[in-house]
């Protein structure tokens, strides 16, 4: 007895084989690790400096995020647009901002208010999408959380 398969099933096999290959899927997990890294007091102003890591898949052409900057006291002390940039995906960049006016000293804790702005190439980037992909950590005493 000769068994045969159906004409399409060798199709169908290779096309999900191919559905499932490492490195094609979207990650499951998309982050936009943001981390605060350092804070020294140059001149009349606070340098900060984020080291930011793009794991969301594909290439951030323009991110521009809204901080609240609370003091020591959690008073808040100001509203501040930074604009990250370029990210390419899965590289590590370190961005610094000088915060004019103020002693490292004063500053309690860094919040995440906003992504204003998150453009990219490969998937449809959004503000909403990488709002929900960032995650946040501090290496130094001012804390960053979104």
């Amino acid at each position: 007895m000769h068994f045969r398969l159906p004409f399409r099933l060798p199709f169908l096999l290779v096309t999900v084989l191919l559905c499932l290959t490492p490195g094609t899927a979207l990650p499951s997990d998309p982050k936009l690790n943001l981390e605060l890294n350092d804070a020294s007091t140059v001149g009349q102003s606070c340098r900060v400096s984020f080291l930011v890591q793009n794991k969301l898949g594909s290439l951030i052409e323009a991110l521009k995020l809204e901080l609240v900057l609370f003091d020591v006291d959690g008073q808040v002390n100001r509203l501040l647009s930074v604009n990250f940039g370029r990210l390419p995906l899965n590289k590590s960049r370190l961005k610094q901002f000088d915060l004019k006016g103020l002693s490292c000293s004063q500053i309690g804790r860094l919040l995440v208010n906003n992504v204003t702005e998150c453009q990219g190439q490969g998937r449809n980037l959004t503000p909403a999408f990488c709002t929900d992909a960032i995650k946040t950590s501090s290496r130094i005493a001012i804390t960053l959380n979104y």
